[in-house]
């Protein structure tokens, strides 16, 4: 047995690449969301491995905090996505069809193959991490691929909330070299496990996955993609992706409002001297530090005070004058 913990010696998994078999990525995955980030963070460190051995089982250990940073979560959430995810995991298994050999000089049907993801998972409660044992058949298609693979970022997908979108992602890196992919519209509707249901009403698959999917990609990594479908009469036979990725990654939302956040606040008035901004009293004239007013700016005018009008009593026919002394001295008194 062979154990890939130390595989990604800086514990960055979501620097890695994922690297897989043309087949495996037509193939359906059967794998919800949770379970996928499980098992292609787990791929991810098996970059180390120049071809599997034959006989021996390679396991890889995942720490929550490994996944927690891979998939953009907070420790407690990245725990419990662990524990749920690898409770089905074992059951889970990805179907996909070879070519078969010919008979009579004639070709056959493609053979279907079904196989597990992985032989043995185990959750260690209390210590937050994983180990998955990898199931011998599948890492012909993970591991020590020259040509016939599809390749990818691991980060290209760390925000991505839907399955749909991930599959899509695979399907379109599948033929990066080439800026456009079309796939026959059974092929496209097993890589995303569309019901019977939706394989008989296209207009079911375009609403829930294919655009759906072209949104999430172009928000959130960066895509520009254009799909048309062909038809043979009124049926839609395949489907025509015409794409292509920034090479610079978007930032992440978090990131995007630093650069692009409100301006910092204007203000007239001026700081205190560094004396008063430090936090031991500084001793001074007055307790409290009174900004000078800014050159540009006039002094502010005194008010005059209102006028008093002096109590004293004055003869009929004359009236009170105001005086700014507050007493009136051409008043007379009565007598």
């Amino acid at each position: 047995m062979l154990d890939h913990t130390d595989a990604d010696a800086d514990g960055q998994a979501d620097n890695h690449k994922i690297k897989m078999s043309n087949a495996l990525t037509r193939a359906a995955h059967g794998l919800n969301l949770r379970e996928k980030r499980i098992v292609m963070t787990a791929a991810a460190k098996l970059w180390s491995i120049a071809k599997p051995v034959p006989g021996v089982v390679h396991v890889t250990k995942i720490t929550a905090a490994e996944y927690a940073n891979a998939w953009d979560l907070d420790h407690t959430t990245a725990y419990e996505q662990l524990k749920s995810g690898t409770e089905e995991l074992y059951q889970r298994s990805v179907t996909f069809y070879e070519a078969a050999h010919k008979r009579n000089g004639k070709p056959l049907a493609l053979t279907r193959v079904s196989m597990r993801w992985i032989g043995q998972a185990k959750y260690h409660h209390g210590e937050g991490w994983v180990e998955v044992h990898w199931w011998p058949a599948m890492l012909p298609h993970l591991v020590g691929l020259r040509n016939h693979f599809t390749t990818y970022q691991l980060q290209q997908a760390s925000a991505l909330r839907s399955v749909y979108s991930w599959r899509l992602l695979e399907l379109l890196m599948r033929f990066q070299s080439t800026g456009w992919a079309e796939y026959t519209i059974e092929d496209f509707a097993e890589a995303m496990e569309a019901t019977e249901k939706q394989r008989a009403n296209f207009a079911a698959i375009r609403r829930k996955m294919i655009e759906p999917a072209i949104k999430e990609l172009s928000d959130k990594d960066g895509w520009s993609i254009e799909w048309n479908p062909i038809k043979a009469g009124r049926r839609v036979v395949a489907i025509r992706f015409d794409f292509k990725r920034d090479n610079q990654r978007r930032l992440p939302f978090d990131e995007q409002k630093q650069l692009v956040g409100p301006p910092p606040l204007q203000t007239d008035r001026p700081k205190p001297p560094r004396s008063a901004r430090s936090r031991k009293p500084v001793a001074a004239e007055s307790s409290t530090w009174t900004p000078a007013a800014p050159d540009c700016l006039e002094p502010p005018k005194l008010r005059r005070p209102p006028p008093v009008w002096d109590e004293v009593t004055v003869r009929p026919g004359r009236e009170k004058t105001p005086t700014d002394s507050g007493i009136n001295e051409n008043a007379e008194t009565s007598t």
